[in-house]
């Protein structure tokens, strides 16, 4: 059963695929394909279910469901006082990945890990030498998507995905390093190409006067990414502008100069955007759902042991893409945050029998 589920989340993370397959059907929200994403989140609930009833052990632990109901509380209350609610549902439903996997990084390592990462090399190198990649995501150079629809999404799922490999210690840590680097690069996403050296930073088996060095470094990584990141090939050095970033800004701009009713902005008259997830959340569901989610992520990097790395690498891609609704994405941030509270659970019942044994002796 739990092959089954394992296989069945795989094909949901890699259906971006059948993109490059169905071209017409790209960022067609009213065409047939868009369909298939749904029947597998369907299907991978149906097996859920099965799983719980089948299952000896139930993952569904008490913190869990604390957790997922309080999630959910918080981001549907605001349907109440005029919240939209489609989009309310949209944050809603990768919740439930807190109850996917026992443990989703272990279960994400091993042939689907390897299986992900093959398909993102073979569609990339389809995307560019068959297809000549999309059209729409080439304003100032070449930027790639390969399975993941979108350039973002494809270098921030690809990021996550090899930090659940390094930190797990799966595969060779320079290998996935240096794979990684290249497929960011081809993606053109600058969020992805920071993700990274943090990510590069974090795993460096260094003292701490050493890693300090390399943040100095740092800035001067991202600035050369930044210029040559959002192109490759013959566009290489063409992509050297940081449009996307002035247009982000923009959007926020618009949003902090135009807002009427800052506790509910979903309920002004004229419609808001913002590439960054905490903006968005409190234009679409208000200030206290989005506050609350700042808390809560500032709680996970300081006190999620063992998570810290991933969690930083999840704050880092909200501040310039809505992670919190968007495929896959969403779903690994909430299958880390269970994967963190069963951690943490076991922890406890360890710690709390050892000191019982002690005390017994």
């Amino acid at each position: 059963m739990n092959e089954v589920r394992r296989f069945i989340f795989f094909i949901f993370v890699v259906n971006g695929a059948g993109y490059l397959v169905f071209v017409d059907q790209h960022y067609n929200a009213a065409g047939w394909y868009v369909w298939i994403k749904y029947i597998i989140l369907a299907a991978s609930f149906l097996f859920l279910t099965i799983s719980f009833l089948a299952a000896k052990k139930i993952y569904f632990k008490r913190e869990v469901a604390v957790t997922f109901f309080l999630w959910a509380s918080i981001f549907s209350i605001p349907v109440l006082f005029g919240a939209d609610a489609f989009r309310s549902f949209q944050y809603i439903v990768p919740i439930f990945s807190l109850v996917l996997f026992a443990d989703w990084r272990h279960s994400m390592t091993g042939k689907y890990w390897w299986l992900i990462f093959c398909l993102t090399i073979l569609g990339a190198l389809f995307e560019y030498y068959w297809l000549g990649g999309f059209e729409r995501f080439h304003p100032t150079g070449y930027r790639g998507v390969s399975i993941f629809v979108n350039p973002n999404n494809f270098g921030i799922s690809i990021v996550i995905l090899s930090a659940v490999a390094i930190l797990k210690n799966y595969a060779n840590k320079c290998l996935i390093l240096v794979v990684t680097f290249f497929l960011v690069i081809y993606s053109g996403s600058k969020t992805a190409l920071i993700m990274l050296i943090v990510l590069f930073i974090c795993t460096l088996n260094v003292k701490v006067v050493t890693k300090s060095l390399f943040f100095i470094v740092s800035p001067i990584l991202i600035i050369s990414g930044f210029i040559f990141g959002g192109s490759i090939g013959y566009s290489l050095l063409e992509s050297s502008e940081l449009t996307s970033f002035f247009i982000r800004m923009s959007y926020a701009s618009d949003f902090f100069s135009g807002v009427q009713n800052l506790m509910m902005p979903s309920v002004d008259s004229t419609s808001y955007y913002v590439d960054n997830a905490y903006l968005q959340l409190w234009i679409d569901l208000g200030f206290i759902s989005a506050i609350s989610l700042v808390f809560f992520m500032a709680f996970l990097i300081n006190f999620a042991r063992g998570y810290r790395t991933l969690f930083l690498l999840f704050f880092l891609a909200s501040l310039t893409t809505n992670i919190f609704y968007i495929a896959p994405v969403s779903y690994f941030f909430w299958l880390t945050v269970g994967d963190y509270i069963r951690s943490k659970v076991q922890t406890d019942v360890e710690g709390k029998r050892l000191l019982g044994e002690k005390n017994n002796v």
